[in-house]
């Protein structure tokens, strides 16, 4: 699990989105490989509170800071599906890819 540390202080612990959620969530394109057709300027807010509200109340989302809310949003993304440069086993070039080598 992540923590967002927000700009008042308070640490919110982030769980990636559960299989019920990303059910509720598919009409917005938000599927279990992502966000699949990606974010348009005709969805981004709805997708982006969508995500959001899996972790705080549509309440506490009004209150928060900007930086806060998109950190919230890519907290929530990188537990759910993870991140590129957090895979485990990415192909590495070894010795023989090193220059001068055969």
């Amino acid at each position: 699990m992540r923590q967002v540390k927000l700009s008042n202080g308070e640490v919110i612990v982030v769980k990636p989105i559960t299989r019920g959620q990303i059910r509720a969530l598919e009409p917005l394109g938000i599927t279990p490989a992502g966000i699949m057709g990606g974010i348009t300027s005709e969805n981004y807010a709805t997708v982006f509170d969508a995500v959001v509200a899996t972790q705080v109340s549509v309440e506490s989302m009004e209150a928060l800071a900007l930086p806060d809310y998109r950190a919230l949003f890519d907290a929530v993304f990188a537990e759910t599906w993870g991140k590129k440069e957090e895979e485990k086993n990415l192909l590495t070039p070894g010795p023989t890819a090193q220059a001068g080598s055969n």
